[in-house]
């Protein structure tokens, strides 16, 4: 019976020591998210942990070019599919792949291939995550007991977010333009990979509620229209406007505001020194040297692979296996470097042609 006492009390014990160390770590985590610091070991893609200090993180210069390129592609109407697909087309490695290249451990459970792919989860996640904007966000989970793994996910509002932690990759003023563009209307027609240019943006002047573009055919033609739902629900006269109709209001609207832009020589002067195809130039020859730098390293790899073999290291299976593996790595980095070549010369022909500004400098005066 005094054994049994002795075993409780201990047990008893440990409870209590484990708990109270729980609770210390958990106040102290607590406290250097308040902070702004760092305690995650995973920081999202286009930034890394700073080697002087791990609780502050960097941009990754390699691929923060990458983050930017998807908040340009949202902008332009891609959808986070199309964007997907363009990265993957380009070769440009998923997250998961370039940590793995530098050799961070991740956990690869979720792979359903060889070589994980960039798809519209991954694209929806980076678009939504406010690190990006300088803002900090930690504490989204919650562990329910120390004696488990549980965790509980919760509300956004007691999420710790602190503004300012680190260096933006993209403008805060950008990052709530592409969030105001996500919570729109932004359905994507059926063979299309880009949203209709005024989807989201135009609403019923009755109503308020947002208009859809619907089809209408007269002697074998078709005709497109903005309609009101709720208008045409509740049996009152249909609110409608014509496609044409619509981009001709808009393209009046726009021409009155260019004529006021042609007039502000600073901001003309500061678009022809930044032009945005000499940026997309740039990051394209960043990606050029990127694959160039992973093909070699399957290259040096698979040479290397026969050498093992002779030596003993690797049998006959799996020298032919790992042979074919490189090989299928080595043409797919050479397929994505035409892909990225050729977006490259058609980069450079839209710089050649895009004179606009200097054009409106020249009607305008």
């Amino acid at each position: 019976m005094l054994f049994v006492l002795i075993v409780l009390y201990v047990r008893y014990s440990n409870d209590i020591y484990c708990k109270d160390i729980s609770k210390k770590i958990t106040t102290q985590l607590a406290a250097m998210r308040r902070r702004g610091e760092c305690v995650s070991p995973c920081v999202p893609y286009g930034y890394k942990k700073n080697p002087k200090d791990h609780s502050k993180i960097i941009v990754d210069e390699t691929v923060a070019c990458n983050v930017k390129q998807i908040f340009v592609w949202k902008l332009e109407g891609y959808s986070d599919k199309a964007i997907a697909d363009k990265l993957n087309k380009q070769g440009i490695l998923s997250p998961y792949e370039y940590q793995t290249s530098v050799g961070v451990h991740v956990s690869g459970n979720f792979k359903k291939s060889d070589k994980a792919q960039w798809g519209r989860r991954c694209v929806y996640n980076i678009l939504h995550n406010e690190w990006y904007r300088g803002t900090m966000v930690q504490g989204k989970q919650k562990v329910l007991d120390y004696r488990s793994k549980e965790r509980l996910l919760l509300p956004k509002e007691k999420w710790t977010r602190v503004e300012g932690t680190h260096e933006a990759i993209i403008e805060p003023e950008l990052f709530d333009m592409v969030q105001e563009i996500m919570e729109k209307e932004t359905r994507i027609a059926g063979g299309k990979t880009q949203v209709e240019l005024l989807s989201g943006f135009l609403f019923c002047g009755e109503c308020g509620r947002q208009l859809t573009l619907q089809p209408s055919y007269k002697n074998g033609k078709k005709y497109n229209y903005y309609t009101c739902k709720d208008c045409r629900d509740d049996g009152r006269k249909t609110k409608r406007m014509s496609e044409q109709k619509a981009y001709k209001a808009i393209l009046n609207a726009i021409c009155k505001m260019a004529e006021i832009a042609v007039r502000m020589e600073t901001l003309i002067d500061e678009a022809d020194s930044l032009p945005e195809q000499s940026r997309e130039v740039a990051r394209l020859d960043g990606q050029l040297v990127q694959l160039q730098e992973e093909m070699d390293r399957y290259v040096r790899i698979k040479s290397g692979l026969y050498e093992d073999y002779k030596a003993g290291i690797l049998s006959r299976e799996e020298y032919t296996d790992y042979t074919q593996m490189y090989s299928t790595k080595i043409n797919s980095a050479r397929d994505a470097m035409r892909n990225v070549v050729e977006e490259r010369r058609r980069a450079i022909a839209n710089f050649e042609e895009a004179k606009w500004i200097r054009l409106l400098r020249s009607t305008g005066t």
